[in-house]
């Protein structure tokens, strides 16, 4: 999770993100990748999935992105799974939007 994604990189990883920001990321590197595929970043507030971003993974490292745009309603804790095609979870991240 980070604020900003710059030359393809990550900059300024947090769990806090400040409504007033804009925006949170999601940048996730596959290490190796053994065969094409799909993941997904699914973004969830309170628990009720908001957003759903397919991305596509090709050998031998990938890395994806995906972005939340914030408003004011979304303040609260947040969770983002990142999963396969077949929704097998292969990592979750748990962060914060503030006013």
């Amino acid at each position: 999770m980070c604020e900003s994604i710059q030359n393809s990189l990550p900059v300024d990883q947090t769990i806090v993100f400040d409504v007033s920001k804009g925006s949170a990321y999601c940048w996730s590197d596959f290490d190796p990748v053994t065969e094409e595929g799909v993941i997904y970043h699914r973004w969830y507030r309170k628990g009720e999935l908001i957003s759903t971003h397919e991305q596509a993974v090709h050998p031998p490292r990938w890395a994806v992105q995906s972005i939340l745009r914030l408003r004011q309603a979304d303040v609260g804790p947040w969770r983002l799974d990142i999963t396969n095609e077949n929704g097998d979870i292969l990592k979750t991240l748990r962060f914060s939007i503030t006013k």
